[in-house]
């Protein structure tokens, strides 16, 4: 006989659930966190629409409770409306969510009012079969609340991944944070080669990966300029940039207040009810009716086939119809296709607000046509042309300090080759001819969702002709003047950049710069060029609706 006793018990020393971060109105300060479960803080409003902003995360560092949550919410006053949003009812063992708290001034007071406000979480264990994970993850998979749903959607061959510094490749698990837009860390994804596979959570080779891929999300942003400019101005600015911080919201809805916000016009060089400070959905998202884009991390190379890495040599040398045809057919099932002109003034608006580098992407002047470098700090751009070679001394690759430069975020989750590099054709031409693409009037129409097309009037000058959008017409006023090769170029007013409109002898829209344009390059820049095989690259990009999300 074997006799004995076994005693089940609490365990109230595992029951752990805390403020982990408090972010307010943007940046993280913690120490507004009390004892680790209580937030406070003091928000001084005094204009109408004003908005005060506290995020927060909740952890259930527990193994052994899952913990329902109720959140108690003042209704605020005629004043202040006050909003609470928390992602999720019930927080399972060892893992995170995010929480929004919201207050906005809606009337005016004539003298100051002081509002007491107490928000209460409530957590109540909920007992387990099995002992949570080990490490502290979300429950479902990964969501950014200021993405407002267009997180990263994936589907079959696309692999999400996070990139150290270092540029090592991991297999990400979704359900962890493996991207933060806040933070200017964007999502990242890879194909693999054929018959090459791996895990969540094992670290993928270079040798294995086929294209890089990044998640631009669908968003609105505030115009800033209706782009509608015919004649230029001789000599250099002489008026302070209009650079600046381009006002970004992700949003998977369309802008329908039109006392706020307008619809992008259907035609190149038309306006419709737009007008500087209205908010308008950027149009590079309403064509494929998606949430968002994955761009090429690089410019588009080729070993047998499309690869977009870095460290190769861009794919030159080949005219439009060969781009568009085999970026076309690379991956039907994600609905690839060549990058097209507004697609381009979509990562170029993002890269210029809070969630990018908000400046100028440094030029990549790898005299040898390389991917993902960026100069130097002592090769000189101030001019055209600038300093370029091959030496580390002049450009650095993607993975080091130096490079991360050459990145829309200024971090190596950004898409790089948005400067320089080698021009970059993109599906964006002239009404009424072809060029020397080699593709045909038919061939435009058929696929004419993957073209933006210009007015048949457009000349080097008509700025006027831009799509809202397409980080074109916007960047003006325009100026004419000698750079020191003593010739004499059309630049923009926000970085000084080549900004030649198409014509017809020219009709296919080049962007980004070559490696020895020096200061004409940047995210800014645009050209023209006639579409048949040159020194030009081109870029991937992939469309797929978020309803095939896994």
């Amino acid at each position: 006989f074997i006799n004995g006793n076994t005693n089940v018990a609490s365990n109230t020393q595992d029951f752990d659930v805390y403020f982990s971060k408090a972010i307010e109105n943007g940046v993280e300060n913690n120490s507004l966190i009390v004892d680790k479960t209580h937030i406070t803080f003091t928000a001084n409003l005094k204009e109408i629409n004003e908005v005060y902003e506290l995020k927060y995360e909740v952890t259930n560092a527990s193994k052994n409770y899952d913990v329902s949550v109720s959140i108690h919410v003042p209704n605020g006053n005629e004043y202040l409306q006050v909003t609470n949003d928390f992602d999720t009812n019930n927080l399972l063992a060892r893992t995170t969510r995010e929480g929004i708290l919201t207050l906005k001034v809606i009337k005016g007071v004539t003298e100051e009012i002081q509002f007491p406000i107490e928000i209460t979480i409530i957590v109540n264990a909920v007992e387990r079969t099995s002992l949570g994970d080990d490490t502290i993850k979300s429950e479902n998979p990964y969501k950014e609340n200021i993405l407002h749903g267009t997180d990263p959607v994936l589907k079959e061959e696309l692999i999400p991944v996070t990139i150290a510094d270092n540029g090592k490749v991991t297999y990400a698990d979704t359900h962890t944070k493996w991207y933060k837009y806040e933070e200017k860390k964007w999502a990242n994804a890879v194909i693999l080669k054929s018959g090459v596979t791996y895990e969540i959570g094992e670290v993928i080779p270079e040798k294995d990966i086929e294209s890089y891929f990044v998640w631009v999300p669908k968003y609105k942003y505030k115009l800033f300029d209706m782009g509608e400019y015919t004649t230029y101005i001789n000599g250099k600015p002489t008026e302070p940039t209009k650079a600046k911080e381009i006002q970004i919201e992700f949003t998977q809805e369309e802008t329908t207040d039109t006392n706020t916000s307008c619809v992008s016009p259907k035609v190149a060089g038309e306006s419709g009810t737009c007008e500087v400070g209205k908010w308008m959905t950027h149009p590079a998202f309403q064509n494929f009716d998606v949430t968002g884009l994955w761009v090429g991390k690089f410019e588009t190379g080729n070993d047998n086939g499309i690869i977009v890495k870095p460290n190769v040599p861009s794919w030159r040398n080949v005219n439009v119809a060969t781009f568009f045809k085999t970026s076309y057919n690379y991956k039907r099932e994600l609905d690839s296709h060549m990058m097209k002109n507004t697609e381009w003034g979509a990562v170029a608006y993002l890269s210029h607000s809070k969630y990018g580098v908000n400046d100028e992407i440094r030029i990549n002047n790898n005299s040898n046509y390389i991917t993902g470098y960026a100069s130097t700090d002592g090769a000189d751009q101030s001019s055209y042309p600038g300093t370029t070679g091959t030496t580390e001394k002049i450009t650095q690759a993607y993975n080091i300090e130096t490079g991360y430069k050459a990145s829309t975020t200024g971090n190596i989750t950004g898409i790089y080759d948005m400067s320089g590099g080698t021009y970059e054709y993109v599906a964006g031409v002239m009404n009424g001819t072809t060029g020397m693409s080699g593709l045909t009037s038919a061939e435009l129409t058929n696929y004419s969702k993957y073209f933006d097309v210009y007015p048949s009037n457009s000349a080097e000058t008509t700025w006027n002709n831009r799509i809202l959008g397409d980080a074109a017409g916007e960047m003006g006023p325009f100026y004419y003047y000698k750079e020191d090769n003593n010739i004499t170029y059309y630049h923009n007013n926000w970085y000084e950049d080549f900004s030649h409109f198409i014509l017809l002898s020219n009709p296919w829209v080049i962007r980004g710069g070559v490696y020895p344009d020096g200061v004409l390059a940047s995210q800014f820049f645009f050209g023209r060029s006639t579409g048949a095989a040159l020194a030009n690259s081109s870029r991937l990009v992939l469309t797929i609706k978020k309803e095939v999300q896994l």
